[in-house]
């Protein structure tokens, strides 16, 4: 009967998030009563805030024991993920893994995340697995999967929500981890993420002028960009506007700005979405000069450290000692529209 209540489990402390995880134990004692492990990721261990905690429990309630990162670690959130595996130390009880997601690794390492199987029997340590780079966040989700190596025992799935393969910041990943020790079989990693791109204007090989994105490796990405397919002349001028270029870059910040450049008669700027499609946001031509009808060179940034950026046109084909140009001033999010 889905609604009779066998038991109730309440949290001590305010803010502890008892429950954030549970995790069914088919065997918690050694006569063979079920239990249940529950999750405590803000709670305060000693001086260790949100260091995190899990509980185990009898199926009717009945507390068994409290177990704690040794030695608990600040803002690690231990107990944040849960999943039972099985009988791995083969006592008899169904034993756990327990996610720390923004566990510190090593005392530099932050939100590296760390993993880590207990056995039922007594809340010892059986292995522990440990994210390898800031902000990973390894173990914020798990579950058990198949026996992926061939030793009799499912293994472990293991979210990394932080992970960046192959350069993709944020596309997240999974990892399967060998449910006997902990070790790493194999990796699912996301397709997309924040990435560092160059782009690069030129021709191909038919000569017509084109934008092109590249990222990690050289990999070329989907950005292929002719502002005219038909035209073989101007070496097209290109800048980036928008919070791409710091240590913290804004995603989906990132707008190319195109000039049509040296070469070209026209006088018109352009304005993309820096993404795999390369949308445009606007399109607007320039006239420094009653008699201006040449391409533009453009630049962008933020010239005079105020809120907002700067976009800098001139003239690309001035032949008479003087060159027009206009700075236009950009007020508001780069994300949003220019």
């Amino acid at each position: 009967n889905l609604g009779s209540v066998f038991s109730t489990v309440i949290g001590t402390d305010e803010d502890d998030k008892l429950g954030k995880a549970v995790a069914p134990l088919a065997s918690a004692h050694s006569d063979g009563t079920p239990g249940f492990v529950a999750g405590i990721p803000a709670a305060g261990v000693g001086d260790a805030v949100k260091a995190g905690a899990v509980r185990v429990y009898y199926w009717t309630g009945n507390y068994v024991r409290e177990i704690t990162e040794a030695p608990p670690v600040q803002n690690a959130k231990f107990g944040k993920a849960l999943a039972a595996v099985g009988d791995i130390d083969d006592d008899g009880l169904t034993d756990f893994v327990v996610g720390a997601p923004n566990a510190k690794v090593g005392g530099t390492t932050v939100d590296a995340g760390r993993v880590t199987l207990i056995s039922t029997a007594d809340g010892s340590v059986v292995w522990i697995a440990e994210g390898t780079m800031p902000n990973m966040k390894l173990g914020s989700s798990l579950a058990l999967t198949k026996d992926w190596d061939g030793d009799g025992l499912q293994d472990i799935a293991v979210g990394a929500p932080g992970d960046n393969p192959r350069g993709r910041l944020g596309a997240g990943s999974v990892r399967i981890l060998s449910a006997a020790d902990g070790s790493f079989i194999r990796r699912f990693a996301g397709r997309r993420g924040t990435e560092t791109r160059i782009f690069v204007a030129g021709w191909d090989r038919g000569g017509r002028a084109q934008v092109r994105a590249f990222g990690h490796g050289g990999r070329r990405k989907a950005m292929r960009y002719r502002p005219d397919r038909t035209s073989r002349t101007g070496r097209l001028s290109i800048d980036l506007l928008g919070n791409v270029l710091s240590d913290n870059p804004t995603p989906g910040s990132g707008i190319l700005v195109i000039g049509q450049g040296t070469g070209s008669t026209d006088p018109s700027v352009e304005f993309r979405y820096a993404g795999r499609r390369g949308r445009r946001v606007s399109n607007y031509s320039i006239m420094t000069t009653p008699t201006f009808t040449s391409g533009v060179n453009v630049a962008a940034g933020n010239l005079d450290s105020s809120a907002g950026m700067e976009i800098v046109v001139t003239e690309a084909n001035s032949d008479d000692g003087t060159v027009g140009g206009v700075v236009y001033k950009q007020d508001e999010d780069p994300s949003t529209g220019v």
